[in-house]
């Protein structure tokens, strides 16, 4: 008896969207499969893209993940069977309970955790866990000691250097650490001191405020915080260095449990008064940030901000913890400010941390608050476009283009003329979003070309210069408006080379950002690569301006959860 064609077998048995378009995948949704407009595509006023997606199995590798369906289905097994997998090995476990800690679940893989830590958190005992116990190595390669950034004095004495030039200043920052007696801890804090705090800032070293604030907390709290800031350390020196994957493994695991501990223990009305929990949770969402993690940092944004709604005014905080506190709270609502202007999903923090009268230049923001307030109202109010009459949106349109047009961005003295040009480039690109965003705009409008150029001759300068902090967003917004007609800008240059390409810049500024910044240049090259194959296959049909925007068509259905601050 012949076998029957996969055409005859019954619909009903198929659990998977084989034909789906790639619209629906890139959101995680099952797809109708209509054509030439699927039900959600056009319910959503999306493009309905179709065609073969190529994936490269070390591109998955890099990043950890699986490839395809490898090594979990075989051909000739039974159904329902595992590869690798058999009756005798497979076990049933019980559902956990939800605890307070919850949203810190599946943060690492099992396999990361080393066995004895696992012991510890079995006995109960989080903080006799030294980080030091061996895994599985990830990397036959020897840990190199000391590092190849690290000048080592001729006794060997890291921390013991002089105060000097400043009294927040690199050396001074080390010298409260000079008895540390934590395998590792003092080289970590050197490189998170001389390597990590300046990719914060456009500014001197001394403005950080993970330098100048975070630094002097942890002498009075040196537990929870001071894992979590070693294992940003030495994860991010194991990107240059695989074989520090192996210690910054073992931080985060410590840290991650001190902190399920604490929660445990306390719960999360007496961790909101724990100004070292909320930096514990600031560290592991730069952590996910450049580990290159897609959507993971977002659960530590929605886990500070259930620390900040239960957060009450203590006389007990002492004023480097109020200071502490209003710097965590800030950064988390940053993250989600500039990030959400990509997709233009609900806030996760308010706009109530940005003053529109403060036009004072941030140091860490690289632009004042003024002009990030200005930004969340223009995110806002695309959102609200669907259900707005088309005069109230113009009136509203109309009042933040004004105010971004008349704002003046007031740079300290002490700048070395870094700070003010960065604050210059987030200004343009907060233009070229509005004009995006809001009225109809796109790469081939004379304005929003001219705006892009200024942004590219902004950039070109700070890669010269070796810079690369804070500059993501503008570089995103830049790479998303690229006319894909044509794709020269022209700038002023010195030497007379006054064109650029635009598309072959931005992925060389997002190289250089990578090494010059904490930002997830992956996930933004991802995205902005998926816009510019939206825009080559994009027909000229026309689009309502008023409530379907260039952006909402090219740029906010593939950009969730992506961090650009």
């Amino acid at each position: 008896m012949p076998r029957r064609k996969a055409s005859d077998k019954d619909p009903a048995r198929l659990s998977r969207s084989r034909a789906g378009c790639l619209t629906c995948r890139e959101r995680r949704i099952r797809c109708d499969e209509k054509r030439p407009q699927c039900g959600h595509c056009h319910r959503k006023g999306l493009e309905c893209r179709r065609g073969v997606q190529l994936k490269w199995q070390a591109e998955y590798a890099d990043l950890g993940l699986a490839f395809g369906r490898s090594g979990v289905w075989k051909k000739h097994g039974r159904k329902g069977e595992v590869a690798g997998c058999t009756t005798a090995d497979s076990c049933f476990v019980s559902y956990p309970e939800i605890r307070h800690h919850s949203f810190l679940d599946g943060l690492l893989d099992v396999e990361d955790v080393p066995d004895a830590f696992v012991k510890e958190l079995e006995n109960g005992d989080v903080n006799s866990y030294d980080g030091e116990s061996p895994i599985s190595p990830v990397s036959s390669k020897p840990m190199s000691w000391p590092p190849t950034w690290l000048e080592t004095a001729a006794d060997g004495a890291f921390l013991a250097a002089p105060a000097r030039h400043h009294q927040h200043g690199p050396q001074a920052a080390l010298s409260l650490f000079s008895n540390l007696g934590q395998h590792h801890a003092g080289t970590l804090l050197q490189y998170f001191v001389r390597q990590v705090c300046p990719l914060t800032t456009m500014s001197a070293p001394e403005a950080s405020p993970f330098l100048h604030i975070v630094m002097p907390f942890l002498t009075t709290s040196p537990g929870l915080a001071m894992d979590a800031v070693l294992a940003l350390s030495a994860r991010h020196l194991a990107k240059s260095e695989r074989s520090w994957q192996l210690v910054a493994t073992n931080f985060e695991c410590k840290a991650l449990g001190s902190l399920r501990a604490r929660l445990n223990r306390v719960g999360v009305d007496g961790a909101s008064s724990s100004p070292d929990v909320s930096l514990a949770m600031m560290i592991f969402c730069l952590l996910e940030i450049i580990n290159a993690s897609d959507s993971k940092w977002v659960v530590h944004l929605k886990g500070a901000r259930s620390l900040v709604r239960a957060m009450s005014a203590s006389t007990t905080c002492s004023l480097a913890s109020d200071e502490l506190t209003a710097f965590t709270n800030k950064f988390f609502a940053f993250q989600d400010v500039i990030g959400r202007t990509a997709c233009g999903e609900e806030p996760i923090f308010g706009s109530e941390y940005w003053h529109a009268d403060d036009n004072t230049v941030n140091a860490w923001l690289g632009c004042s608050p003024a002009l990030v307030s200005i930004v969340c109202s223009i995110t806002e109010l695309g959102r609200e476009k669907p259900n707005l009459q088309s005069l109230d949106l113009e009136q509203r349109s109309a009042l933040l283009e004004h105010r971004l047009d008349t704002l003046q961005q007031v740079v300290p003295h002490h700048d070395e003329g870094y700070l003010r040009r960065c604050a210059n480039v987030k200004h343009v690109a907060a233009q070229v979003y509005i004009h995006c965003a809001l009225h109809g705009s796109g790469p081939r409008t004379a304005l929003v070309k001219g705006l892009v150029s200024t942004i590219i001759q902004h950039l070109r300068a700070f890669i010269k210069a070796g810079k690369g902090a804070g500059l993501l967003w503008p570089l995103f917004v830049a790479a998303v408006e690229l006319d894909p007609l044509d794709d020269c800008y022209t700038i002023d240059a010195p030497n007379g080379n006054n064109v650029v390409h635009g598309r072959s810049f931005i992925l060389g500024a997002l190289e250089h950002l990578a090494h010059t910044s904490l930002a997830n240049t992956v996930k933004a090259r991802q995205v902005i690569m998926q816009v510019w194959s939206a825009r080559d296959k994009a027909s000229d049909e026309a689009v309502d301006p008023i409530h379907f925007s260039d952006w909402d068509r090219f740029v906010a259905p593939v950009s969730h959860s992506i961090s650009l601050a």
